[in-house]
């Protein structure tokens, strides 16, 4: 474990650009939605309270009782700059405490926020081990530091809890369908398009009844099911085989998003996804970007590397 967390510094922009994700998919939620549609009172209860509990109290949205479209549009600003990259130290705090404030104050969700929660939660100790500028720089090694050691071997474990979980979250899903008889017989697909909230527009459904109405459809609900499967123990395979698995599970996130306009909620598990499906010691295809925010001397590099 120590050779290996020596070798592999996991504060490379993997992680960055899941977390620029996962505020990207905030921020789209607080830009197009209206307040009155995120704070809906719920059923049985004539008005918002934001002081119910310890849980409201708490919440960013407390802050702003009366002010709902004030706090909006700060948390619009707040997930500008957690997108942006900036001290992951300061905007980790931030991020867990947007989505937590979201999840338990907000009644507009769609099931993203509840895993965004979890995971914000979980990389936050990863966050304030991260003591770059940006979250896009090149890692820094000091492997003679012991201090090192332990930061980079922090940031491992919980990157692994995040696999762990995500995991959980697909496989939940996967068994829980196979204890319903339509999701079993292969129609699921077919009734779940159809519901009057969630299903498919009606030029949607001109297009594709003739495939949900045909044999077909078993296949696509079955293999809804078992890329699910796959997803839940995917991590277990050989780290060269993992880009096939958060290819699937990218497909399979888009396919939601055009089909049922569950953005905000594909682009979180495309997020999860690449922190469990990309390897977190190596620098996703950015490493131009992650010069420039490098604390090193930019200009010298370039100069000594014109190909850059």
């Amino acid at each position: 474990m120590i050779n290996f967390a020596l070798a592999n510094n996991p504060f490379t922009n993997v992680y960055g650009v899941a977390r620029s994700m996962m505020a990207f998919s905030t921020f789209l939620l607080f830009l197009f939605n209206k307040t009155e549609w995120l704070f809906r009172p719920a059923q049985g209860l004539s008005e918002i309270d934001m002081s119910q509990n310890l849980v409201q109290k708490i919440s960013f949205f407390n802050l702003f009782p009366n002010h709902l479209e004030v706090a909006r549009w700060i948390i619009v600003i707040l997930m500008l700059i957690v997108m942006s990259g900036w001290r992951p130290r300061i905007t980790g705090i931030i991020h867990f405490w947007i989505a937590f404030s979201v999840f338990n104050s907000a009644i507009l969700l769609d099931g993203g926020e509840q895993v965004l929660t979890v995971m914000t939660l979980i990389l936050l100790p990863i966050t304030l081990l991260d003591d770059r500028k940006w979250h896009w720089s090149m890692p820094e090694t000091r492997a003679g530091s012991a201090a090192y050691l332990y930061k980079v071997m922090g940031a491992h474990v919980f990157i692994t809890f995040a696999r762990l979980q995500l995991s959980i979250v697909y496989g939940q899903a996967a068994i829980q369908r196979l204890k319903n008889p339509e999701w079993v017989d292969g129609t699921a697909v077919y009734y779940f398009f159809q519901l009057p909230m969630l299903g498919i527009t009606e030029t949607m459904k001109s297009l594709l009844n003739p495939i949900l109405t045909s044999p077909f459809v078993f296949f696509i609900t079955w293999g809804v099911t078992i890329v699910e499967l796959f997803l839940a123990f995917g991590f277990l395979a050989p780290k060269n085989r993992w880009k096939y698995f958060l290819a699937s599970g990218v497909l399979l996130h888009l396919g939601i998003a055009v089909l049922l306009g569950l953005w905000t909620f594909s682009l979180t598990m495309i997020a999860c996804l690449i922190v469990s499906y990309v390897p977190e010691e190596k620098m996703l295809g950015l490493k131009w970007l992650s010069k420039w925010f490098n604390r090193k001397d930019v200009y010298t590099e370039l100069q000594n590397n014109p190909a850059l």
